[in-house]
């Protein structure tokens, strides 16, 4: 009976996605058929308030329908890939149409305002795209079908693996390497260097957090409520200070989705993804007020240590508004979710002969710097199109773009055909080994799970360098680090126990 259950679940993957790729399929249709048609402005906003809106369902609902049934995948690509997808490419381009006059007003004076024509040409770029990734996803399940099917379940944590223990070492070891290390470099009270393998660690301390909600899941114990309760709020207003709304969403989102595994309670699940939608709103006017506070001052977004933020932060709350140019009625949580523009000046860029080059670096990526100890210091392609944008040889800042929009600015629409796919065969191998470590609670892996977690929610806003083909030599490498640790701890157990019976038969002998 457990096999057949496993089979069922696992084969929702599958069929999940069969699924949305029918709903998707009409919708292709109908922006491949408006090509014939000549289309007025009336036209294309009718589209764009609409068509959006349509991908935003077929994405969500077989999502949901997968966390129902097989609850694991709510730690994996499989969930997060198409639940990305609605929200940065069907919600977030809905502004141009649905936004306040503030916002529109404030969007059209941008260097990349776009006319809704140039929208619908980025929608359809978004939807064409989203497509191959979840048909590469899709041939993944079916063309590997023996490795969705075997997944063992079990309850507790994989054995020899004590939960406290453990998520004490993730927060003790992920806090000290974000907050002692990696911050002072990234805000400058630093010089050295950190491998991007190590950057990666970042995560550990909210995996940490994450193993305590699950444990208080559970059974409830005071002194674990109490501990969690003193020191999480404390990792949040730290996270608070780095202004960047991925950590903010990171330190809540994953305790919650630890939690529903103990729980499985799927309206207590609904109402913390409020809370962290509520979160992210909120933090947007203190982030936008932080950066533009530290840029006044230093030149940069980033140069501001622990006091200066915490100041920063105290002027924030006692209501200080000098920064506020953009009016309270401009809608920036939004237009921070809306790709559409940029991805069509990029479509833009690539027709009018000015493609990008921004995979020309991606080789040094998997040279270790412990290898190449002078390896030099590799710069996103964000820079990059910030300057074209602007028309600077280098941009001041990083310029986010979305991997449909960096394929097609490289190689146009055969680009996006022929690497999409590919890319969803990617997430689909990284989603099949988060199941799988979910499943059997093999939480020493975790660190495996996020990053493949990470990749799914903001990969895809990225560049196909950074937030593709980065992630690949980091997965692996910790796959390998893991597995031979894990291999040494077994080899260790196993003489253990045998010295332990040698004994054993010796006093009895």
């Amino acid at each position: 009976m457990d096999n057949l259950h496993n089979s069922l679940q696992t084969r929702s993957v599958s069929r999940c996605y069969w699924h949305t790729l029918c709903g998707l399929f009409p919708l292709l249709v109908f922006y491949l058929a408006c090509q014939l048609v000549d289309g007025t402005v009336e036209f294309y906003t009718r589209v764009n308030g609409l068509a959006p809106v349509y991908l935003m369902l077929a994405l969500l609902l077989p999502a949901y329908h997968l966390m129902r049934i097989n609850p694991e995948t709510i730690w994996s690509p499989a969930f997060w890939l198409p639940v990305s997808s609605a929200v940065f490419y069907g919600f977030g381009p809905l502004v141009s149409v649905y936004g306040n006059y503030t916002t529109k007003t404030m969007m059209a004076f941008t260097n990349v305002a776009a006319a809704p024509a140039d929208v619908f040409r980025a929608n359809m770029l978004s939807t064409v795209g989203i497509f191959g990734l979840l048909i590469g996803f899709w041939l993944h399940t079916r063309l590997r079908a023996p490795l969705w099917r075997h997944f063992p379940v079990q309850d507790a944590p994989a054995r020899g693996v004590r939960l406290i223990p453990l998520a004490a070492v993730f927060i003790g070891v992920g806090a000290f390497f974000r907050y002692a290390v990696m911050k002072p470099v990234a805000w400058g009270s630093s010089s050295m260097t950190i491998p991007g393998v190590i950057t990666t660690l970042s995560p550990l301390v909210d995996l940490g957090f994450a193993l305590l909600a699950l444990s208080l899941a559970h059974r409830r114990s005071a002194k674990i409520l109490y501990f969690f309760w003193l020191t999480w709020p404390l990792h949040l207003y730290l996270c608070a200070l780095s202004l960047s709304k991925a950590e903010i969403i990171l330190a809540i989102m994953l305790p919650t989705l630890a939690a529903y595994l103990g729980h499985r309670n799927r309206r207590r699940f609904g109402l913390s993804f409020l809370i962290m939608l509520l979160v992210f709103v909120i933090a947007q006017p203190w982030i936008h007020y932080g950066r533009a506070k530290i840029y006044a001052k230093t030149g940069t977004i980033t140069q501001a240590g622990y006091l200066e933020r915490t100041e920063l932060l105290v002027q924030y709350l006692a209501g200080d508004e000098s920064v506020s140019a953009r009016g309270d009625d401009y809608q920036g949580w939004w237009t921070r979710l809306n790709y559409s523009e940029v991805q069509a000046y990029a479509m833009q860029a690539y027709d009018r002969g000015a493609a990008g080059s921004s995979l020309k670096d991606a080789w040094m990526l998997f040279i270790p710097r412990f290898v190449w100890q002078n390896k030099p210091i590799i710069v996103g392609p964000g820079k990059a199109f910030h300057g074209l944008v602007n028309n600077r040889r280098e941009g001041g800042s990083f310029l986010a773009l979305s991997v449909y929009g960096d394929l097609y600015w490289q190689f146009g629409w055969l680009g996006v055909v022929a690497i999409s796919p590919l890319i969803g065969w990617l997430f689909a191998m990284l989603a099949w080994r988060s199941i799988a470590i979910m499943r059997q609670r093999n939480f020493l892996m975790l660190p495996l799970v996020v990053i493949a977690l990470q990749a799914a929610l903001l990969g895809m806003n990225k560049y196909l360098f950074n937030g593709i083909i980065a992630v690949v030599p980091i997965y692996y490498a910790y796959l390998l680090v893991i597995r031979l640790m894990l291999q040494f701890l077994g080899r260790r157990r196993k003489r253990a126990f045998q010295n332990t019976t040698g004994q054993r038969l010796g006093s009895s002998l």
